[in-house]
C-alpha cells in the first residue's frame, strides 16, 4: 500500500485539478459563440423545435466559449396561431464547463420565487454555487453558476489527463532533478559509510542532495498550478473603473481607431493595440459605476456582442421614469402585483417615442404588506426591455426591468444602438 500512496496522492490532486479548472473557466471564460432557434414558422404557425442536450425538444438559445457553455430553452409569444417574438426563458436549463471536456453542470430544473435556501435540497446540489456570490476582486462573470455535479464520462476523461500530466511532472523530477546515490551522506564525516569521503557541513549530511530533494517537492505543486492558469482564458477582464463624468464616454460605435485613442485617452484607458469592438468593450467597461453592482458592461454581460445577442430578442429598448407605483392584492398564482406607471424617457430601439406613458406590472411572491409603500419609487428611472407596444399593462418578467444606472448603462446602450438614443 506504501509503494502506491504517491499514485493515490496525484491521483487525488487531478480530481481536485479537474474541478478547479471547470470552475475557472466558468468564471472568467467569455462566451465567444451564441446559437439560437430559427425564428420562421413552420406550417403550425411556430418555428421548429430542436433537440437539447438528453433530447428534449425545445427553442434553445445556447452560448459556448473556452471551457463554458449553456443551453436555456425559450418561450414563444404569439396571436391567432402565429408566432410573434421569443419571451423569456424556460426550464430545464443546463451549464457546464471543464476543459478539455466539460465535466461538471448546473441544471435548473424549475423556476419559482422560493428563496435559495428554502428549495428542495436535490435542486440546490443541481443548481450549484452563484457566482455573484464570489469576492469582487476575482472579477468572475455574474449570472454564472459553479457546478458540484460531474458528468461521469467527461469528468472521468479528464481526470486520466490530468493524472497522465501529473505523473510525467512526476517521472521528471526523479528521472532529472534527483539523480542521487541509493545512501545519503553521514552527518558525521567519523560515521560516513566505506568509501565515502570529501568535506561535509556539521550537522548535515549532503548539503547538495538536501537542496534536490528539498527542489524535486516542488514541481508537483508548480505543475498543478501552471496546469490551473493555463486551463482557462481569463479573457475580457475589464479594466479599472475610472471616475469620469458620465458625459465624457461617448458613443465608442460611431469612432474610428483613432477616434477609439482619442477617447481612451479621454476617459483615462489604455486601448492602445486593441481596435474595434475590443476597444468599445474596454470603453464601456472602464464607465465609472458609483451605486451600481458591477463594473462589467451594463447587466453583467460580458461584451457589446453578448449584449447585442441578448436584447436581439426584444423589439423594444426603454429607459422610462416611474411615475407612479403600487402593490395590489393577489394576483395568478397566488402572486403580488407590483405596478408601474410611467413615461419613457428614451428609446433606443423600437417605435417607441419619448414622453409616451408606458404601464407595466411585475409580480412577485411576496405579501402586499412587505411591498415598497405607494409612490416609493416615483421618479427613479428603469430599464425595460419588452416585445409590445401598447397603451394596455404590459407583464415584465425578472431580468426584463429594473434599475437604470446611467453611468455603466447609457455607454454601453448608446455603444449598441448609436443613431437610435432618442
Amino acid at each position: 500500500m506504501r509503494a502506491y500512496r504517491p499514485f493515490l496522492i496525484l491521483l487525488i490532486a487531478a480530481s481536485v485539478l479537474n474541478v478547479l479548472v471547470a470552475w475557472a473557466c466558468i468564471s472568467w471564460s467569455p462566451y465567444t459563440s451564441h446559437t439560437k432557434p430559427s425564428d420562421k414558422p413552420s406550417a403550425s404557425g411556430y418555428p421548429p423545435t430542436t433537440a437539447g442536450p438528453y433530447g428534449q425538444q425545445a427553442w434553445w438559445f445556447s452560448a459556448a466559449g473556452f471551457g463554458v457553455w449553456q443551453s436555456v430553452p425559450s418561450g414563444a409569444r404569439g396571436a391567432d396561431g402565429q408566432f410573434l417574438y421569443w419571451r423569456g426563458s424556460h426550464t430545464p436549463a443546463y451549464y457546464r464547463g471543464g476543459w478539455p471536456m466539460h465535466a461538471l453542470q448546473s441544471t435548473v430544473t424549475f423556476h419559482n420565487y422560493e428563496a435559495r435556501w428554502d428549495l428542495p435540497a436535490r435542486e440546490i446540489l443541481r443548481r450549484g454555487i452563484q457566482t455573484s456570490w464570489l469576492p469582487s476582486w476575482l472579477h468572475a462573470h455574474e449570472h454564472r453558476r459553479l457546478p458540484v455535479v460531474p458528468l461521469w464520462p467527461d469528468f472521468v476523461i479528464n481526470i486520466v489527463l490530468y493524472f497522465g500530466v501529473l505523473i510525467a511532472g512526476r517521472l521528471f523530477c526523479v528521472r532529472v532533478l534527483l539523480r542521487t546515490p541509493n545512501q545519503p551522506d553521514a552527518p558525521n564525516a567519523a560515521i560516513a559509510l566505506v568509501g565515502q569521503a570529501g568535506r561535509h557541513w556539521r550537522g548535515v549530511g549532503d548539503p547538495e542532495r538536501s537542496l534536490r530533494v528539498m527542489i524535486g517537492r516542488l514541481p508537483i505543486a508548480f505543475v498543478v498550478s501552471c496546469a490551473f492558469v493555463a486551463g482557462c482564458d481569463t479573457g475580457d477582464q475589464p479594466p479599472p473603473a475610472t471616475r469620469t463624468p458620465p458625459h465624457a464616454v461617448k458613443s465608442p460605435g460611431t469612432l474610428s481607431n483613432a477616434g477609439l485613442e482619442a477617447q481612451g485617452r479621454e476617459t483615462g484607458v489604455e486601448t492602445g493595440g486593441i481596435s474595434g469592438r475590443d476597444a468599445q468593450d474596454a470603453l464601456v467597461a472602464s464607465a465609472p459605476l458609483p451605486g451600481c453592482r458591477s463594473n462589467k458592461l451594463a447587466w453583467g454581460w460580458e461584451s457589446l456582442d453578448d449584449a447585442e445577442f441578448r436584447l436581439e430578442q426584444y423589439k423594444h429598448v426603454l429607459i422610462v421614469r416611474i411615475d407612479e407605483d403600487f402593490s395590489t392584492g393577489r394576483g395568478p398564482y397566488g402572486l403580488t402585483a407590483h405596478n408601474y406607471r410611467a413615461t419613457v424617457v428614451r428609446s433606443y430601439k423600437g417605435n417607441w417615442r419619448t414622453g409616451e406613458k408606458i404601464a407595466f406590472v411585475h409580480y412577485v411572491d411576496s405579501p402586499p404588506s412587505a411591498m415598497p409603500p405607494r409612490n416609493a419609487l416615483s421618479g427613479e428611472l428603469r430599464y425595460v426591455f419588452t416585445n409590445e407596444h401598447t397603451d394596455s399593462q404590459i407583464a415584465l418578467d425578472t431580468g426584463e426591468f429594473g434599475a437604470y444606472c446611467e453611468q455603466s448603462m447609457a455607454p454601453a446602450l448608446e455603444a449598441i444602438y448609436p443613431a437610435r438614443s432618442r
